[in-house]
């Protein structure tokens, strides 16, 4: 039974109007006693854990807190006896919980006892340890649920990132190869080209007729020698190696800038090489024909000949070296405006 309230507190507001019982609760609880009763109480405490079975769709929804508040105003409500945490007495930890747990380690599942109302109250407490027991299996199963999405999610992250490791590694890997091959069709030309001048050089110093390459020949002979040594070394310069990629997003930005500039670099000094040669063949073709239209003996011809056909060949290694140059320029700009947009 509850205890006989004061004749200060008024009467509890009737069902229906629970904004005014809230209030009441609040506003008189602390007149109300904080004791269950005679005998372990076990008639009121009671009336808590059948509440509890009944709104145990309000624990499994909300936090143990909340649950208490509302259990809290429930007691204050019905048996006008204020608990300030009855989620320590009926929560998953809750005395009373731990309580009845250890009487059926040690004593077995009797519904029975001696005291009023203690059948009652361990068959309503067992109610609701089996409801906490199920919710917190769902608890556990939702929780195992979330945590492998979670993985599965950070799994997939992963993977993307090294997929796109491996495609920034593998393009890393192309501009290295596109620039050696590029060097390498540039060394070789260069190389032909010095074959071809040291071949004129040493037939133009040994003894021949008068009809061997004139003043004009000679210039433009040494005029192609200091082009080619002057653009040698910008030519042949390599892209700095970029197959150790960088973790952040800015740094690719600067790294990407910085390869497009090499790379320009590298077309230009390709552009101006090609300019050259081409000044060059032409001022050495005009000497040529001058000597075409002298009359020349055998061996003169052949040299002409010789010399018509070097520049066929520097020709055609001058047309491979402009394509390269210009897929070597289109990759690293394609490359900076991907890193850019990413």
């Amino acid at each position: 039974m509850p205890p006989k309230r004061a004749n200060l507190i008024p009467a509890v507001p009737p069902p229906g109007e629970d904004d005014a019982r809230r209030e009441w609760a609040i506003k008189y609880r602390s007149s109300f006693t904080t004791r269950w009763g005679v005998q372990g109480g076990f008639v009121n405490k009671v009336v808590p854990v059948r509440w509890a079975v009944s709104n145990q769709d309000l624990y499994q929804q909300q936090s143990e807190t909340i649950w208490g508040v509302a259990l809290r105003e429930f007691i204050n409500l019905e048996l006008q006896i204020d608990n300030a945490r009855p989620s320590n007495l009926l929560g998953r930890n809750g005395s009373w919980v731990k309580e009845y747990r250890r009487q059926m380690e040690e004593e077995g599942p009797k519904a029975s006892g001696v005291r009023l109302g203690e059948a009652d109250y361990k068959e309503a407490l067992g109610e609701w340890i089996d409801a906490l027991d199920s919710i917190a299996a769902l608890k556990a199963t939702a929780q195992a649920s979330a945590d492998l999405d979670r993985a599965l999610v950070l799994n997939q992250e992963r993977m993307q990132t090294d997929q796109l490791m491996m495609r920034m590694n593998e393009k890393a890997r192309r501009q290295e190869q596109a620039q050696a091959n590029y060097t390498a069709i540039v060394e070789g030309h260069e190389q032909r080209q010095g074959q071809i001048i040291d071949t004129i050089d040493s037939e133009s110093s040994t003894d021949s007729p008068p009809s061997v390459l004139d003043p004009t020949e000679e210039e433009s002979i040494r005029h192609l020698q200091t082009v080619t040594s002057s653009t040698r070394s910008s030519s042949t310069k390599r892209v700095r190696p970029t197959s150790g990629l960088l973790a952040s997003r800015s740094s690719s930005v600067k790294r990407g800038k910085m390869r497009t500039e090499e790379g320009d670099t590298v077309v230009q000094s390709a552009t101006v090489l090609a300019d050259a040669m081409k000044d060059g063949m032409e001022m050495l073709v005009q000497g040529l024909s001058g000597a075409r239209k002298a009359p020349a003996d055998d061996e003169t011809a052949g040299r002409l000949d010789r010399v018509e056909k070097a520049q066929l060949e520097i020709q055609q290694a001058q047309k491979v070296a402009d394509e390269v140059a210009k897929e070597r320029h289109e990759q690293l700009v394609a490359l900076f405006q991907a890193q850019i947009t990413k």
